[in-house]
């Protein structure tokens, strides 16, 4: 992946996708890794629901603690 895009992405900014992606984020970090210079910052925005309305993904990320 890393060679068709480069590799020097000094920042990367993931908003409000976590509900989208959850299934499958430990291998987008892993690939984000690889097209980030070495001292890259991947940044995650994410609105959280409150706990009696969160429907999806709570068993993974139960609150924003």
């Amino acid at each position: 992946m890393a060679d068709k895009i480069g590799n020097d992405f000094e920042l990367i900014v993931m908003s409000d996708l976590m509900w989208y992606v959850l299934p499958k984020f430990r291998n987008i970090v892993r690939h984000l890794k690889e097209i980030m210079s070495g001292d890259g910052w991947l940044l995650v925005n994410h609105t959280f629901f409150p706990r009696d309305k969160q429907k999806y993904g709570s068993e993974i990320v139960s609150s924003v603690e």
